[in-house]
């Protein structure tokens, strides 16, 4: 049995070519989640974030992903009964198992997946679909039969759904950080479907209007960006919305609720824009599923300001009045050095606090447009 693994992002089980993007993110130290120890009690530095923002230890909100019932300390699964395969908040499951998805689905109680006896040359592999987050063994040859809309059938690899709430993931002797992954899942999502990718706002982008009679009503980056997201298919943006739900119930990353809230405002203006290209003669801006989305997504932004201004006080920094830091959501997860005065953290919560509050004053103006139905006419990007 090899001890080496590689973990990796896929749009679809073996369907990204040789030396993509997807292809080259094996080794990136965005999904290395070495657990970095406080040096003063042990506690690792993404709990203990966690800890200080929520003034105590946290429980993630537990997610009801079992498909069985669970009575005392066994879980029916299927026809039979299988002993709780959660131990201390860690699932440990053996390559080639019989009930390696039975024991995924009996029990969403685990922090820790632990995969073992994973051959040389068999990858862990990840993406997400309507039903959540999955992983595949790319190189095993699990396969599962499919039916189509239409009723025929065709073959895959064998998706295995895992719990929102696990944290990290071990195959053989090396760890990822789940919650990484997930957010590079949601990325890759994003980047191959439609608003390719989420975008970090920079200074003095916003959304703006020209004189009365200019031809270009519509101008400004953010408007732009947030209209090219919401030419992505209904069905993609649905995907992203509940697995970015999921994720923002189970993690205090900020920048969950970042892209969460950039796919809500591309929801709002889905509709908006579907009757311009319909070739509507009156655009119906202000309607009420337009306006909850705004709602929404602007709530989100205000949270991840309130959290990114208690992280950076920690460190005794504000952002640079004369520059918006970038999205930087993964030098938080990989760095081994003291956390008490780090850059990367400093970047990590420098970049949520800018990103957010650039995006809340876009959506902010955006939203108040659309409520008085003040956009003279819509330009598509």
């Amino acid at each position: 049995m090899g001890r080496e693994t590689v973990e990796n992002i896929d749009l679809q089980p073996g369907s990204a070519p040789e030396g993509s993007l997807l292809q080259s993110l094996d080794n990136n130290d965005w999904v290395r989640a070495q657990n970095a120890q406080n040096t003063q009690n042990g506690t690792s530095f993404r709990d203990l974030m966690r800890d200080r923002l929520a003034g105590g230890p946290t429980q993630p909100e537990i997610i009801n992903m079992a498909q069985a019932p669970v009575t005392g300390d066994r879980t029916v699964v299927g026809d039979r009964a299988l002993g709780d395969p959660v131990v201390n908040g860690k699932l440990t499951l053996q390559y080639g198992e019989a009930d390696f998805d039975r024991k995924l689905a009996a029990n969403p109680n685990y922090q820790q997946l632990s995969i073992q006896g994973i051959p040389e040359g068999v990858r862990v592999k990840h993406f997400v679909d309507a039903k959540g987050y999955f992983f595949w063994l790319d190189g095993s040859g699990e396969m599962e039969t499919i039916r189509g809309g239409d009723g025929t059938t065709s073959q895959r690899p064998r998706r295995h759904y895992y719990s929102i709430q696990a944290k990290e993931i071990q195959m053989n002797s090396e760890s990822r950080d789940l919650e990484a992954t997930r957010l590079k899942v949601n990325e890759a999502l994003a980047l191959d479907n439609g608003f390719k990718g989420f975008s970090s706002f920079q200074r003095n982008q916003q959304v703006d209007f020209q004189t009365p009679g200019n031809q270009r009503v519509v101008s400004g980056d953010a408007m732009n960006y947030f209209l090219r997201m919401s030419k992505t298919s209904s069905n993609i943006l649905d995907i992203q919305a509940k697995s970015l739900e999921e994720s923002v119930k189970t993690s205090d990353n900020p920048y969950f609720k970042i892209y969460l809230a950039d796919v809500y405002t591309a929801q709002a203006m889905k509709p908006i824009i579907d009757q311009v290209l319909n070739g509507g003669r009156y655009i119906e801006l202000n309607n009420p599923y337009s306006m909850k989305k705004m709602e929404d997504a602007i709530s989100l932004l205000k949270a991840v300001d309130t959290d990114s201004r208690t992280g950076l006080q920690r460190v005794n920094r504000v952002p640079p009045a004369n520059a918006v830091m970038p999205l930087d959501p993964y030098r938080i997860y990989g760095d081994s050095r003291d956390p008490r005065f780090p850059e990367y953290y400093y970047g990590f919560w420098g970049g949520s606090y800018d990103q957010a509050k650039h995006r809340e004053v876009a959506l902010t103006f955006m939203r108040n447009l659309m409520k008085n139905n003040a956009f003279p006419r819509i330009e598509l990007p």
